[in-house]
């Protein structure tokens, strides 16, 4: 862990995060900086995936750090961008949480609103994170959360189409998801094995939390160089909905239908192509490498000792 006072930084905003909280907040955020006396250069994104292209062709020399303003999916846009350039030329990463659930930041930056976020990037403490890796049709992504396959991506795909309800978008779409379950026939290879078998979903988690406050990985570490798969198998309606609220005190993995595994590197495929989730984005189909690039990415973070 380091520490180095910041004055200058470089902040992406995404203005839709948050059910528009991005583009509500923008000046209170600006104002918390200056507070701490740290000299802000915005850049404001206008489509999905801006975020992507703004981190990947800013040139990052005269500024202190790098600032996400938005959601988990907004972080994600912005990590991808930034991986892009050599380590040497990478800055450290701020959180300041506008999205809906915000579980990256909690778990990576140990910040939950503004106020603590910009404070945490003014005293300058990082910590160096692991970023996981998902490699698709020859090209490598990266994600700070979790990236889901199976039900959780279809209840995320849902819950996308009804995003105004906020967090009860996530609960609405594991009802409605649960009335059409089925299982996958999925394929896994990892450490030299292969083995098969029939699951509603399978996470794999970098973070312990995904969504607002589901603790899917209660074990997982962000520095421990593995990532947390949480394989779900095949399991009935009533089944699936005794789970659900298990999974916000993580006692879902006592359950008999659930494994979780620490992995560096797993090969997955299905029979059909099933589309992906990572950290809250619905981007990409099987088949996928996942892995795990141990310390990374630098990361400001709020020490609670």
């Amino acid at each position: 862990m380091s520490e180095s006072r910041v004055q200058h930084v470089k902040m992406i905003i995404n203005p839709t995060a948050g059910h528009g909280k991005g583009r509500k907040e923008l000046e209170h955020v600006l104002r918390v900086f200056r507070s701490h006396k740290i000299t802000v250069d915005l850049a404001v994104t206008e489509y999905h995936e801006h975020a992507i292209e703004i981190a990947e062709q800013s040139q990052f020399g005269e500024y202190d750090a790098l600032v996400a303003a938005g959601g988990d999916g907004t972080v994600y846009h912005i990590i991808n961008g930034l991986m892009c350039h050599p380590e040497a030329d990478r800055k450290p990463l701020g959180i300041v949480p506008l999205g809906t659930g915000n579980a990256g930041a909690w778990d990576t930056a140990g910040v939950r609103d503004i106020e603590a976020a910009v404070e945490t990037i003014a005293v300058g403490r990082t910590h160096w994170v692991d970023v996981g890796t998902f490699l698709m049709d020859h090209q490598t992504y990266y994600f700070l959360n979790v990236i889901g396959v199976g039900f959780v991506a279809e209840v995320g795909n849902f819950s996308v189409k009804v995003k105004g309800m906020g967090e009860m978008a996530y609960t609405l779409g594991v009802l409605w998801e649960s009335i059409f379950l089925k299982s996958h026939h999925m394929h896994f290879e990892m450490n030299g094995d292969q083995f098969d078998l029939e699951g509603t979903f399978v996470e794999f988690c970098n973070t312990r939390y995904t969504a607002a406050d589901m603790l899917m990985a209660p074990d997982a570490e962000i520095d421990d160089g593995y990532l947390d798969m949480v394989v779900c198998r095949k399991l009935n309606r009533r089944r699936l909905l005794t789970a659900f609220p298990k999974v916000f005190k993580g006692t879902h993995t006592e359950m008999d239908e659930i494994d979780v595994y620490k992995v560096k590197s797993v090969k997955l495929w299905t029979e059909e192509p099933k589309v992906l989730i990572p950290d809250g984005e619905i981007f990409g189909r099987t088949p996928i490498e996942v892995g795990i690039e141990p310390g990374a990415l630098e990361v400001y973070y709020r020490d609670s000792a």
